[in-house]
């Protein structure tokens, strides 16, 4: 777990995941938290995670921490990164 200081999905850039791809070969993907709504990331993000061979999902915030929180159960290799929100649903 490491700390994350992605507050919104437009200021994402594909350096705010280096730990992730520094970690890829330890997981199978990585499950995105976009914020209170489900959005979907910049090119230049979904180019990043194509090169590094990489799936990503993304979905709502909420919505990732209650999948997140399933996929760990089942023992699965997934990361997550989530934007946070004041009320996720």
């Amino acid at each position: 777990m490491h700390r994350w200081d992605v507050s919104d999905l437009a200021s994402l850039r594909p350096e705010d995941f280096e730990l992730i791809f520094a970690e890829g070969k330890d997981i199978d993907f990585l499950l995105l938290g976009t914020g209170a709504a489900m959005s979907r990331p910049t090119k230049p993000i979904i180019e990043i995670f194509a090169r590094q061979n990489l799936p990503l999902d993304f979905m709502s915030t909420g919505s990732a921490v209650r999948t997140y929180g399933v996929l760990l159960a089942e023992k699965r290799k997934v990361a997550a990164a989530f934007i946070a929100v004041q009320n996720a649903t």
